[in-house]
């Protein structure tokens, strides 16, 4: 019985140590390499490993290649004498090769961060770093400076917010946690997490790769987001997107508002309701857990805003406003209610609320800083008794009339989410023990929550938030998502 094929990290490691001791070693093989390394992440990685190892050049420099305007490597690399010198001809042929799959493949050195005899490639420029907010970063091969100019290779965020401008003008804002590839300045790899993107016209064409199809922007904005099982997303903010799936082969173009889930089957449509259910990339629920979602359209649920008095204008039977002005006119905050019959004799392992924010038109966002909004549960079971039709300013539950918060007195903090300036769209969600424990505690089976934008406009004008309630026609209305022991 014939032995089983290598894999192809295996067989990259088997053509290196040919390579650099066998004098068979020849022009099938070499392309047979550059093969392996340019096609197969894995394959990649062992090659950039295995060459480390071996001091990559030895007596070979790269200027001695065809390809060394293109690569530059400190001079204490290039003169650094290998484990193993590579002869004659191969030597210089697979120093060329090594730069040809390097910069081909799109793969930095971030493996080697942190050697001080070792820095980066420095291969032609393809973005630019524009913009981080609360940026902590999880290692990968690109510089993570504001300002920097960044080349072929690896951004892996692990919170925060950080903003990429392309060659052609695309500009792209990763959401953490995730993990970008930068393959040219037209093309783009998302491995993990969320994005949103804005495509101006010079840049039409702009590609985001996932693990099962390819998008192509025709002049808009998106926003798309994968998880570690390469399911993904896409909702079209504005404009149009073509999706190319790779197993089936279909295409589908996506217009203004509307949304499409990807696996590795298939694609299928939606008018937009896909925003809310943005791939979690950090939680794995056990087999054995019971998964429950309810609505504030489930059973005894409700949703409901409430502003102060005066507001004289700006009223909505499909959205829950919000807003925080230093103006005692003008405020609003939101109330939901969650029926937790289902929660009868059970605990909750994990919990995370959902909301679908869409622009109201009113107010202008320029004026505003990123957003932040807080969710608080009231904890006196004894006020559950509202309803949407009475509930005011006044007698709304764990309300603090003269403030934009909440009563502390009868309301905690169950946790909190940003709204970057100049977003108009998409799924905000709040998750922790603080939101379980809340919901685990409760003993009348209604939860009540509070949401309320803490970020104040200083002038008048500001941006009104909206929500979508439970008499949205698209958009699903507040959501909970919990997993039950």
């Amino acid at each position: 019985m014939n032995p089983a094929s290598p894999s192809p990290k295996e067989e990259v490691i088997q053509l290196c140590d040919r390579m650099l001791d066998d004098a068979s070693f020849d022009v099938k093989d070499r392309e047979r390499l550059e093969r392996l390394v340019i096609d197969d992440p894995a394959a990649r990685r062992a090659y950039v490993e295995y060459m480390q190892l071996q001091s990559l050049l030895g007596d070979v420099r790269f200027k001695d290649s065809p390809l060394a305007e293109v690569v530059n490597f400190p001079v204490s690399l290039q003169t650094k004498v290998a484990r193993r010198r590579w002869s004659g001809r191969w030597g210089q042929g697979m120093a060329a090769a090594a730069a040809v799959v390097i910069l081909a493949a799109g793969w930095g050195m971030g493996r080697w961060q942190g050697q001080k005899a070792v820095t980066a490639l420095s291969g032609p420029a393809v973005a630019k770093l524009v913009d981080v907010k609360g940026a902590r970063w999880d290692g990968g091969s690109l510089p993570t400076e504001v300002g920097a100019v960044l080349s072929t290779g690896r951004l892996r965020l692990a919170a925060g917010l950080a903003t990429l401008e392309f060659e052609k003008g695309a500009r792209l804002t990763l959401e953490g946690p995730a993990d970008l590839e930068l393959l040219s300045a037209e093309r783009c790899y998302l491995h993990s997490g969320a994005l949103v993107a804005h495509v101006p016209p010079p840049a039409v064409g702009f590609m985001v790769e996932t693990a099962h199809a390819r998008l192509i922007d025709h002049g808009t904005d998106f926003g798309v987001s994968t998880g570690a099982d390469g399911q993904a997303q896409v909702q079209v903010f504005q404009g149009e997107v073509e999706l190319q799936h790779h197993r089936s082969g279909e295409k589908v173009n996506l217009l203004t508002r509307q949304a499409a889930l990807i696996t590795e089957e298939d694609l299928s449509r939606s008018g937009g309701d896909l925003e809310s259910e943005r791939p979690d990339t950090r939680r794995v629920v056990p087999e054995e857990a019971d998964v429950v979602t309810l609505t504030t359209n489930s059973g005894r649920g409700q949703a409901a805003y409430v502003w102060s008095p005066d507001t004289k204008t700006h009223f909505s039977d499909t959205l829950l406003l919000l807003k925080h002005t230093n103006q005692i006119a003008c405020r609003r905050k939101a109330w939901l209610g969650f029926d937790l019959s289902l929660l009868q004799g059970r605990e909750v392992r994990s919990a995370s609320l959902t909301l679908q924010f869409e622009s109201t038109g009113w107010g202008y966002a320029s004026l505003l800083p990123d957003c932040e909004f807080s969710v608080y549960g009231v904890t006196d079971d004894t006020l559950d008794a509202w309803t949407e039709e009475t509930v005011n300013w006044q007698n709304a539950p764990g309300n603090d009339p003269k403030s934009a918060g909440a009563d502390l007195s009868k309301a905690v903090k169950l946790g909190s989410f940003t709204i970057p300036r100049g977003d108009v769209a998409g799924a905000f969600s709040i998750r922790g023990e603080e939101l379980a424990r809340f919901l685990t505690n409760d003993k009348n089976l209604y939860a009540t929550l509070v949401v309320v934008r803490e970020t104040p406009e200083n002038v008048g004008g500001g941006l009104v938030h909206g929500f979508a309630g439970n008499h949205h026609p698209t958009l699903k209305p507040p959501t909970l998502r919990l997993v039950l022991d």
